[in-house]
């Protein structure tokens, strides 16, 4: 956060206000809520302690249902852990499909003004970053890539990241084309860059592009990287 802080230059307690930093349960420990209360930060964290979560369950009688197999209610105010700044605890409840064993878990946030129903949506708003996530793992195979060194695996993730954005920022280019209005890294990866083609170059750079033409895709690829190309 500190390294965040220098890169966009939040350099006061006015700005940091206006953030709201959501963490998942991993990095949901009193001490990292606190340290972004103090300073200044709103946050919704999911708690690090199930413990704490199941102990609450046990003095709540009523839940609101969500869906078939999830509940959600607002923890005993006096029983919630308090922390730097005022915040709100939701509780959540769900039932394993498969074991129908309860489960239980602790949002934490400090917008006051916002419902129950509100914060839960807003802590699942995380699941599109989720999705960027194993998009990385499944179409750039960030698992299966591993080096014996710890820098050179640090240069292997962020080289994965360079390459997550730039594939990325040529969505808008096969935006328009309706086979490929939605497209993911995953299919650029594994449908679009291995079409088969050929690039001319002489010295003024790249002067011709050419698609195999019996690929189905060839034509709308072709318009997306005519566009791509005619941006710069």
């Amino acid at each position: 956060m500190e390294v965040l802080e220098q890169l966009l230059q939040i350099v006061d307690r006015q700005q940091r206000r206006h953030i709201l930093v959501r963490l998942d349960a991993g990095f949901g420990t009193d001490e990292n809520i606190n340290w972004l209360l103090y300073r200044g930060y709103h946050v919704l964290s999911k708690g690090y302690s199930g413990k704490r979560a199941t102990a609450l369950a046990r003095h709540v009688r009523t839940w609101q249902q969500l869906d078939t197999y999830k509940w959600i209610t607002a923890a005993p105010p006096d029983l919630c852990h308090r922390y730097y700044r005022r915040t709100q605890t939701v509780m959540l409840r769900w039932q394993s499909e498969k074991t129908r064993r309860f489960k239980h878990a602790l949002l934490i946030c400090s917008l006051m003004d916002r419902d129950l129903l509100h914060v839960s949506h807003l802590y699942d708003q995380r699941a599109s970053i989720e999705n960027e996530i194993k998009a990385d793992k499944a179409g750039l195979l960030l698992p299966r890539r591993r080096k014996k060194h710890w820098h050179a695996q640090q240069a292997l993730v962020l080289l994965t990241d360079l390459a997550h954005n730039i594939l990325a920022w040529t969505r808008r280019f096969w935006a328009p084309e309706p086979a490929l209005g939605d497209v993911g890294i995953y299919f650029i990866v594994n449908e679009i860059l291995p079409i088969p083609g050929k690039l001319s170059f002489d010295e003024r750079g790249l002067v011709k592009l050419r698609l195999q033409v019996t690929h189905p895709l060839a034509k709308p690829v072709l318009s997306g990287l005519s566009r791509m190309l005619g941006a710069f």
